[in-house]
């Protein structure tokens, strides 16, 4: 996590420029407006690597292998109701990964798996029920022909 304002590629090179042109990193802090300590790291780091870039792949390596995140989302498309506790405990089970909810969380989405909560369906009501027993009884002699004549509101 970066502390503060990170480097804009130009002052980047602004800094490289200067230092090469002998100036301190008292003198390029004092000139460029940032902390002594900014620049001093900046050119070790430019240093070391050779390049002005931020080096990638840095952090924590995965848990779970790509064919264990395959069962992972095999096992969320299966049971689309079940919670990431429930989807955490099969996939430790299967794959022997411990990991948190989150994680799994996460690995779906990764997957473009989201989270939706299923919209609940109001049941019918006793008087509905009656309704529409009523309805269809009025309706059961009808003939192909008179279904016909039935227009479709959309």
């Amino acid at each position: 996590m970066v502390k503060g304002v990170e480097l804009t590629p130009r002052k980047k090179s602004v800094i490289v420029a200067l230092d090469k042109e002998g100036y301190s990193s008292r003198n390029i802090s004092i000139r460029l407006g940032f902390h002594q300590s900014t620049i001093i790291r900046f050119l070790q780091k430019y240093r070391r690597n050779g390049s002005m870039d931020r080096i990638k792949g840095r952090g924590r390596k995965k848990l779970s292998s790509v064919a264990q995140d395959r069962i992972l989302v095999r096992s969320s498309i299966r049971n689309r109701k079940a919670t990431s506790v429930e989807l955490k405990r099969n996939w430790e089970e299967q794959t022997g990964v411990k990991a948190s909810s989150r994680t799994v969380c996460r690995r779906l989405v990764e997957k473009g798996l989201l989270a939706r909560r299923p919209r609940k369906k109001p049941l019918l009501t006793l008087n509905m029920r009656k309704n529409r027993l009523q309805w269809a009884k009025q309706h059961r002699n009808w003939s192909v022909e008179d279904w016909k004549k039935v227009e479709i509101e959309l």
